[in-house]
């Protein structure tokens, strides 16, 4: 009897336990649950930052380009300006006041050196009312050429005022655009001209821009014709058919718009475009762009305008690569726990299953013993019975039932006749 009553309550502290186990197991995977799904909603979180981020990043790299796009205007305006103060000089030279100087070749010859340093392709004497064009050039020698007709002078609409510089339209010759810086000499009548190599002067400030890594600049006159451009078959061609003829699949309204309402009418501003060219890449490419106007005294019809533009692939390849650090780290993150809970919850459902086994046993013991008490109390050719502190029958054999000849179940002390209440204080 003991026996049984100590399985029994083994039994009962491993269903406790099993139970326990049960809800430690929903606790754990509640937090693995709750600890992915914050994870979501911090990742779902991170791709909109990354947005906002990404066009703070536009705006922030369009402001870097456009310090590049100003440093440029200051540098050329400020080169074109030494170029114009040099033709005052010689100016000031061939003048007949002064007449220090008895022959001007010699003391022309330093400072015209100092214009073909500059990118000035050659400089030119010349006397409207002559036939003859003297001119100073590589290898720094002097040579006279005839003028025989309209055509051979210079293309300017009307001759330059002798207070000033002006600049003659773009021209392609010689393998780059020229244009030609003129000053009139107010006692003699002659006009001083600095054919300039405009590709090649602006080269000198261009070829070495790089906005991001690969970003470049580029240049246009107040008629939207390429000064200077990387990709050197735009320049000479106009701004607004170049890209289409090279890129006839693509759309350019974009570009063609900020070109014409605000590069050539002088605006400073930022934006973005599509474009089928990026430094020997092709495809449908977006760029941004950065420009400003160069203001050049003596160009009454308009003013020039530089360009910064950058791909776009530049400013996402960094925001992804950033982006792509923190996701690897959240997924680190989210393995560590998953792992981590994973593993606990192994280990539970052994410990359970374990718990399950030694359950089932117990329970298959608890059995065996009720079996095996019933069979042997039930066998006995004794009088074998139980009563509580009453004197009522709780339950008795088969022998004491015979006996008595009452069915084997407990009995009610009401239901006790005489007799049977005296037979049983005789055998107690």
């Amino acid at each position: 009897m003991a026996h049984l009553e100590k399985v029994t309550d083994r039994s009962v502290r491993l269903l406790n336990i099993f139970q326990g186990n049960r809800n430690v197991r929903k606790v754990f995977t509640g937090v693995i649950i709750a600890t992915v799904l914050c994870l979501g909603a911090s990742a779902w979180l991170d791709m909109r930052s990354a947005r906002h981020l990404a066009h703070m990043a536009k705006q922030r790299f369009n402001d870097q380009q456009m310090v590049i796009a100003r440093h440029i205007r200051r540098q050329v305006e400020a080169e074109l300006s030494v170029i114009g103060r040099e033709l005052m000089r010689a100016g000031d030279i061939l003048s007949q006041k002064n007449s220090r100087i008895p022959t001007p070749r010699p003391a022309l010859e330093p400072l015209f050196s100092r214009l073909l340093e500059k990118s000035v392709f050659r400089v030119h004497i010349w006397a409207p009312d002559q036939e003859q064009l003297l001119s100073f050039g590589f290898p720094r020698q002097w040579q006279t050429t005839r003028v025989s007709g309209p055509d051979s002078l210079p293309p300017f609409s009307s001759l330059p005022e002798p207070s000033g510089i002006s600049f003659s339209d773009p021209v392609h010759r010689s393998g780059g655009m020229h244009i030609q810086m003129a000053r009139q000499v107010a006692d003699t009548g002659q006009i001083l001209i600095a054919e300039l190599d405009i590709s090649r002067f602006l080269g000198r400030f261009l070829d070495n821009v790089r906005s991001g890594s690969t970003g470049y600049a580029w240049v246009i006159d107040c008629k939207g014709t390429f000064l200077y451009h990387p990709y050197t078959r735009f320049i000479g061609k106009s701004a607004f058919s170049a890209r289409e003829n090279r890129d006839p699949g693509l759309e350019h309204h974009t570009i063609n718009f900020i070109q014409e309402h605000h590069m050539l009418a002088g605006h400073t501003g930022t934006g973005s475009y599509t474009a089928g060219w990026h430094r020997g890449l092709t495809g449908n490419i977006e760029k941004l762009i950065a420009y400003c106007p160069i203001t050049i005294q003596g160009i009454a019809t308009g003013t020039w305008s530089v360009a910064v533009v950058a791909p776009v692939s530049e400013i996402d390849g960094y925001i992804n690569q950033a982006a792509f650090w923190r996701f690897l780290f959240q997924a680190m993150i989210l393995f560590v726990v998953v792992a981590s809970g994973s593993a606990i919850l192994f280990r539970e459902i052994r410990w359970t299953n374990r718990l399950e086994d030694k359950v089932a046993q117990r329970t298959q013991d608890l059995q065996r013993s009720e079996e095996k008490y019933r069979s042997v109390v039930e066998s006995a050719e004794d009088f074998i019975f139980t009563i509580d502190q009453e004197g009522r029958f709780q339950s008795m054999n088969s022998f004491t039932a015979s006996f008595f000849r009452r069915a084997s179940k407990v009995q009610k002390k009401s239901d006790q006749t005489p007799v049977e209440r005296c037979l049983l204080l005789t055998l107690l």
